[in-house]
């Protein structure tokens, strides 16, 4: 779901054809059936509609999730999350950014993340609307594990991790308002949704009744077993031959004249167009993108910003250095590359390229040798990430693991799980600023907190005292943090 300024989710071409037009119950046939043009068109509308609301239900989920994490009283930090920049696509070459509400609970990967991106109304982007504002912006709410499935296990994108303090309040102010912004939202396109789905269902019927006439078809219905979703309408001829029996009572002429009828079908999709939410606005490129976006929600919830957002504010990989600037952001990224780095490693160790490491392709005869020597850690890595891996090299070296109970969790592996708790806190006092300093210096490197926390005094110096009172006037509490870590 991304222009990687961030749009809507990738789509699913390769098997669009089949799946949509195939899978409606419709009778085996010996021949492939013919696909035309227009159904191609339709089918196509179809996987929008498939992925659109199973992004939807995927969003219910989880903020379900948060809002009970959230009573429980569970969510104790909040992070900046930035995708490396990538060559992959062109969009993709200023990173991808989102967030992460941090918990005390289970495992780091069930963490719940945030992420903007542009609600497109069909499977190709409008370079024009996307410019002018003719997308709405979608908030796409998942767990840091899926996040972390999407950026670093698919597309080899290391994930950089920022502190940004807070307290409960200002936690209970983001999610409120994430929750209250995303009910509204989905109440708007789920009323829409129904009301396609009605208007599909009669014209499939004003179609199929011209060309048959009444009584003389059958619809079916396209749709998601779980959630019940509709994506489109299949009406055939009512006299289609379902069984042999009738095949073979039939004469040579009467079976053509079948066969024909039995390629005869009505494929009409059901369609909606993404409703917009105010609060979150208007998806533009060059402005209120995944980052402006983010930047725009933070702001409202409490975390204070340069009221001139710049360049800063609307670039992923430059958000760190934005939230800097705006005194919020005063430590190093813990960035977590392993995942991608061991590929190439292996790779280089097998002699082959990363592309044949990764389809499982020209793999040594001693590739099982020579993953066995590795760590714990980076075996787990292998296994999780290289799904082509030969069967028998993959049962192999499953077999030289630890027992599951002295495996290390996925968040372990992928360096996801939570930073200290002292780091997370929006400090009022000097014990809570020097214990958050030394959990800083313990887990992020003394050097890197020291270099971080002298860009960042820079910054403070160009703050008068006016300028500081409105950077913090949405959130006061944040004028004391700022204090203590000037005497630092």
């Amino acid at each position: 779901m991304k222009v990687k300024f961030c749009m809507l989710m990738p789509f699913l071409f390769g098997f669009l054809i089949l799946q949509v037009l195939l899978t409606a119950g419709l009778a085996q046939e010996s021949k492939p059936i013919k696909i035309t043009r227009k159904e191609q068109r339709q089918a196509m509308k179809i996987v929008w509609v498939q992925n659109h609301r199973q992004i939807i239900q995927t969003n219910r989920k989880y903020a379900k999730r948060l809002a009970d994490k959230q009573t429980r009283g569970e969510i104790v930090g909040l992070e900046l999350v930035v995708a490396s920049s990538t060559s992959i696509r062109f969009e993709s070459q200023w990173g991808h950014a989102l967030f992460r509400f941090v918990d005390n609970v289970g495992d780091a990967e069930n963490d719940v993340g945030l992420g903007f991106v542009a609600d497109l109304n069909a499977t190709s982007v409008n370079y024009v609307m996307g410019l002018l504002g003719g997308y709405p912006v979608f908030p796409v709410i998942k767990s840091l594990r899926l996040y972390n499935t999407q950026y670093v296990k698919s597309e080899s994108r290391p994930l950089d991790r920022y502190v940004l303090p807070s307290n409960q309040k200002i936690r209970n102010q983001m999610v409120n308002r994430l929750l209250s912004e995303w009910k509204d939202l989905d109440k708007k396109n789920q009323f829409v949704y129904e009301n396609a789905v009605k208007l599909a269902r009669r014209q499939v019927e004003h179609k199929a009744r011209k060309k048959w006439g009444e009584g003389g078809f059958t619809i079916e219905a396209m749709s998601d077993e779980e959630s019940g979703d509709i994506f489109a309408f299949v009406a055939s001829p009512g006299t289609q031959v379902n069984d042999e029996d009738d095949l073979n009572s039939t004469d040579e002429q009467g079976l053509e004249s079948k066969k024909e009828e039995k390629k005869q079908r009505i494929l009409y999709a059901v369609h909606y167009n993404p409703q917009f939410q105010e609060d979150f606005g208007r998806y533009t490129f060059a402005g209120n993108n995944c980052a402006g976006a983010l930047v725009r929600f933070l702001e409202q919830s409490g975390i204070p910003s340069k009221r001139a957002h710049g360049v800063w504010a609307r670039i992923p990989n430059k958000l760190p250095n934005f939230y800097r600037r705006s005194l919020v952001n005063p430590f190093p990224a813990f960035r977590a590359t392993r995942a991608v780095d061991v590929r190439g490693e292996v790779a280089k160790n097998f002699n082959i390229s990363l592309s044949d490491l990764e389809k499982g392709e020209k793999w040594p005869k001693d590739a099982l040798a020579k993953l066995t020597t590795l760590e714990l850690k980076d075996k787990m890595l292998i296994l999780d990430q290289l799904e082509n891996m030969p069967d028998e090299v993959r049962d192999s070296l499953v077999e030289t693991l630890p027992p599951l109970e002295d495996r290390l969790s996925y968040g372990e592996i992928y360096d996801l799980k939570n930073m200290p708790n002292e780091l997370y806190e929006l400090c009022a006092d000097q014990a809570c600023i020097q214990s958050q300093l030394a959990a800083a210096m313990t887990h992020l490197g003394e050097v890197r907190v020291k270099e971080a926390l002298e860009e960042w005094k820079l910054y403070r110096r160009d703050y008068k005292k006016t300028e500081l009172l409105k950077l913090v006037e949405k959130q006061l509490d944040f004028l004391s943090f700022i204090e203590l870590l000037s005497k630092l």
